[in-house]
C-alpha cells in the first residue's frame, strides 16, 4: 500500500510549484508530477485537483493507496478533510518530519538559545574561513580522535542548527586547547592570531558551554528522529519508545538560566507530548478511530476519539481521548473489527 505526499513551495524562477510523490516502506519515493499553480489561487480544492491529475498522470488507482500526508498550515489542513471525504478509508494526516522541524525552531527562538546559536555559529565561521587556524584546529582534534570537520549551519533546516551546535561540543576541548596558545592570543612575526572575542568565547564564557549542552539535550532526541525517519528504514512506532525514554531521562528542573521561561519550556515539551500522541497512529475520520499501522492493511491498537475533537487535534493541540464502556467495532473494506476495552486500552498505551 501506498501513502502520497503531497507539498508546495516556490521555485528559484519564483513559480509557485505544487508536487505529489507516493512512498512505501523501505522503497525509494516516486515522484508522481509537479504542477505550476503560478496566478491561481492555491486553494484546499486546488491542491486536491492537483493530488488526483498527479495520480492519474502515473495511472494510479485510490485503492492502492492508504494515506495521504501533508504539512499543516490551514490551507493543507483543509485539503486533507476534502480529501478523506471522498477516499473515506484512507488516513490523513499532517508530516511528523514538518512537526519536529519546526518545534526544533520554536526551541532554537528563545532568546538564549538564539545567543547560543549565533555564537557557534561564529565560531565555525571562522575556523572554517581560516586556512591556517582551521588546519591547527583540525590537527588538535585529530589528536583527539576527532575526524569530522565543523558542520556548517544551513538555512532549510532547523535541526541543522542542532548538528552544527554538536560538532561544536564535539570540538569544545580541541577549541579550548588551541586557544590557550600564545601565538593564538596574541600576534606573532606579523601572523594574526585568533580574535579576541572567539579566544574569550571559549575560554572564558563558561555559561556558553552550559547552555550549549542544554539545547543539545532537548533537541538531539529531535534530531535523532528525524534521521531515522529520513532514513526511510523506521516507522513513527519505532520512534515513539526512543524518544519517550530520551525526554524522560531529561530533567526540566536542571535547565535554570534566569533569561529562559520555564514556562515555554514546559509548553514545548507538552507540544512534544502532543505531536508523538498525534502522530503515533493514523486517524480514521469516518469511524472516529486512532489506527496504529495500517498501512500493511492490518490494525495493531485502536483508540476512541471524542469527534468533536478533530479539529484540535488536526492543528497539532493536546488531543482529549474518551474511554468507552462498550467494546469498539471498527469496520475496513465492510468487515468489523471487535475489540475488547481493557486489552485495547492496554495495547495502545495511551489511557
Amino acid at each position: 500500500m501506498l501513502a502520497h505526499l503531497a507539498d508546495g513551495w516556490e521555485d528559484a524562477a519564483g513559480r509557485s510549484i505544487y508536487g505529489v510523490v507516493a512512498a512505501e516502506v523501505k522503497k525509494d519515493p516516486v515522484v508522481l508530477g509537479l504542477s505550476d499553480l503560478t496566478g491561481q489561487r492555491a486553494t484546499a480544492g486546488a491542491v486536491v485537483t492537483v493530488c488526483n491529475e498527479n495520480m492519474a498522470k502515473m495511472d494510479l488507482k485510490a485503492r492502492q493507496s492508504a494515506a495521504l500526508c501533508t504539512d499543516n498550515p490551514t490551507t493543507m489542513i483543509t485539503a486533507r478533510r476534502l480529501w478523506v471525504e471522498t477516499y473515506t478509508w484512507m488516513i490523513v494526516y499532517a508530516c511528523f518530519l514538518h512537526m519536529l522541524n519546526t518545534l526544533i525552531g520554536k526551541i532554537t527562538a528563545f532568546p538564549a538559545m538564539r545567543t547560543v546559536t549565533q555564537k557557534n555559529t561564529h565560531i565555525v565561521s571562522f575556523f572554517n574561513r581560516s586556512h591556517y587556524w582551521g588546519g591547527q584546529l583540525a590537527e588538535i582534534a585529530s589528536g583527539f580522535g576527532i575526524r569530522r570537520g565543523l558542520t556548517i549551519n544551513t538555512e532549510s533546516r532547523w535541526y541543522a542548527l542542532i548538528l552544527m551546535c554538536l560538532s561544536v561540543q564535539t570540538y569544545q576541548k580541541s577549541l579550548h586547547t588551541l586557544c590557550e596558545r600564545p601565538d593564538a592570543q596574541k600576534p606573532r612575526n606579523g601572523l594574526s592570531a585568533i580574535p579576541t572575542d572567539i579566544i574569550q568565547l571559549v575560554t572564558q564564557d563558561l555559561n556558553h558551554w552550559d547552555l550549549t549542552d542544554q539545547l543539545l539535550r532537548i533537541c538531539k532526541p529531535l534530531v535523532d528522529a528525524i534521521g531515522n525517519l529520513e532514513s526511510r528504514d523506521a516507522t513513527l512506532a519505532d520512534l515513539q519508545p526512543v524518544l519517550t525514554s530520551s525526554f524522560s531521562s531529561n530533567s526540566l528542573e536542571d535547565i535554570t538560566p534566569e533569561d529562559i521561561s520555564m514556562a515555554e519550556l514546559d509548553e514545548a515539551f507538552d507540544s512534544v507530548a502532543a505531536a508523538l500522541t498525534d502522530f503515533r497512529e493514523g486517524v480514521d475520520m469516518m469511524t472516529g478511530l486512532v489506527v496504529k499501522d495500517r498501512f500493511d492493511g492490518t490494525v495493531d491498537a485502536a483508540a476512541v476519539f471524542d469527534l468533536s475533537e478533530l479539529d484540535k487535534i488536526l492543528q497539532g493541540d493536546t488531543p482529549i481521548f474518551v474511554a468507552e464502556d462498550h467494546q469498539v467495532h471498527h469496520w475496513m473494506d465492510g468487515s468489523a473489527e471487535i475489540w475488547d476495552v481493557d486489552s485495547l486500552k492496554a495495547q495502545a498505551g495511551l489511557f
